[in-house]
């Protein structure tokens, strides 16, 4: 198979999940549809934003999207290592997060506010925990409560079990 332009990539990205839009993509990567648009319209490169998206959201390979798309169209100059790092980053910091907060919760019965999470972890805003914490929620590992200041809920995950059957008797 030849290279693809960023666009053919996105077309091919929808049929292998079933999205029958543009506008159902940036559901599922949680963009702004001009971000799309733009790369529609060859006004813009995959930039190393959408490529984290495509991988998070989507679960699609860095290495695939180099070894398809046209260097031109993969603006993070061809070095997949960027990308593999900046992923390794963001999954370390939600990890940090989440273990401030389970720690936080057995110490002190509550949720830390976003202030707390943003100033134990170092990050320059609470905008950046908020990030964060949609990113756990959406993973499954947090729930957050709408309207509340302490908002986050851990979700247990327990191991699936094998079903035992129970003796007749």
């Amino acid at each position: 198979m030849g290279k693809l332009t960023a666009s053919e990539y996105l077309d091919r990205v929808k049929a292998q999940h079933g999205l029958k839009s543009d506008s159902d993509l940036c559901r599922r990567l949680d963009v702004q549809r001009p971000l799309i648009s733009k790369i529609r319209h060859d006004h813009s490169f995959l930039s190393a934003f959408l490529i984290l998206r495509l991988h998070e959201c989507l679960g699609c390979s860095v290495a695939e999207m180099r070894d398809l798309i046209f260097e031109e169209e993969f603006s993070v100059e061809a070095q997949p290592a960027v990308v593999t790092e900046l992923v390794d980053k963001w999954q370390i910091k939600r990890a940090k997060a989440l273990k401030f907060i389970a720690d936080y919760w057995l110490s002190e019965g509550a949720s830390p506010s976003l202030e707390e999470i943003s100033a134990r972890l170092g990050w320059a805003s609470p905008n950046c925990a908020q990030v964060c914490l949609r990113r756990l929620e959406a993973e499954g590992a947090i729930t957050l409560t709408p309207g509340k200041k302490r908002n986050v809920v851990l979700v247990e995950r327990v191991p699936p079990t094998p079903s035992l059957a129970l003796p007749a008797n």
